[in-house]
């Protein structure tokens, strides 16, 4: 199991290249799907704050399975919040 100080580096590190990709669209393109785009960095933000809130309290701490379980859900989650190629 990875630590937490490893998972929330990870997390601040994809919710980086995200909200950055983001903004990268909206220098490149600037009239096109702001409000969409602003929308898709609120939602990245959000389920950033959820997943550290979730590491810095985990709700089944000494359940290694479970812990499993909901870090797959997260990630299934996240990833597709994440794609927003098809939207734009």
């Amino acid at each position: 199991m990875a630590s937490k100080r490893e998972l929330k580096k990870d997390i601040d590190y994809l919710t980086y290249e995200v909200v950055a990709d983001c903004y990268t669209y909206m220098h490149m393109y600037p009239e096109k799907n702001r409000d969409e785009v602003m929308q898709i960095i609120n939602d990245t933000i959000a389920v950033r704050n959820d997943l550290i809130e979730r590491v810095n309290h985990p709700d089944a701490k000494d359940d290694k399975k479970r812990i499993k379980r909901i870090l797959k859900q997260y990630v299934r989650n996240y990833s597709k919040k994440s794609i927003f190629h098809s939207k734009i």
